[in-house]
């Protein structure tokens, strides 16, 4: 390889390509020609539907004292399960903990409609409602039912049947980006909107 004029080096060598990866070993076959996956894998489908369980191939049913079925392969089943049950534990824990908070979230707002409101499913679902407040402090979602909700602020109001009404959604909007637009000569207001407090 030329690296100047009169002046030659051997160029180094090629990177020899890579290997390519093993091919992994073949899962081990026990005495009983199953594997532990084909034991999991029966064990797996019987605890869904017993009927699965082939008796001729796999011995009693794994319920009885007599079965066939490996210790090690019991244990590792057992746990499985155990580590299965904690998290459904875990998940009904955590949807009970959404459910108080949703229900204590619901009673807020709906107590600043002034009793102007459909119960149902459109006001059960908290989803939309929890959205907003990832972006939006709760403070502009009472405000924009008292606008457009609360009969003392307008008679006109209608019932609110929905946290999805368009009309409720933009009242949010609206709210919360006269508050936080600049106009001319002024800064973004960060604070909250004021309030106004129900008629007597």
């Amino acid at each position: 390889m030329r690296t100047s004029p009169g002046h030659y080096t051997i160029a180094p060598a090629r990177p020899e390509p890579p290997k390519p990866a093993p091919s992994p070993d073949p899962p081990a076959v026990r005495s009983d020609g199953m594997t532990d996956q084909m034991w999991l894998d029966a064990l797996e489908a019987w605890h869904i539907d017993p009927s699965t369980w082939n008796v001729v191939e796999l011995g009693p049913l794994p319920d009885r004292p007599n079965h066939r079925i490996p210790p090690d392969i019991v244990m590792r089943m057992n746990d499985r399960l155990r580590k299965r049950e904690e998290r459904r534990r875990e998940r009904d824990a955590a949807a009970a903990r959404q459910a108080a908070a949703d229900a204590e979230l619901r009673k807020t707002l709906l107590a600043a409609a002034n009793g102007n409101f459909q119960p149902g499913p459109g006001l059960d679902d908290m989803s939309p409602v929890r959205a907003i407040l990832e972006l939006v402090p709760i403070d502009y979602i009472l405000y924009a039912i008292r606008q457009k909700v609360d009969k003392r602020c307008f008679p006109g109001n209608p019932p609110l049947a929905s946290w999805r009404d368009p009309k409720f959604l933009r009242a949010v909007a609206d709210n919360y980006c006269t508050s936080n637009t600049p106009r001319p000569g002024r800064t973004a207001r960060p604070s909250h909107p004021r309030l106004l407090p129900p008629q007597a």
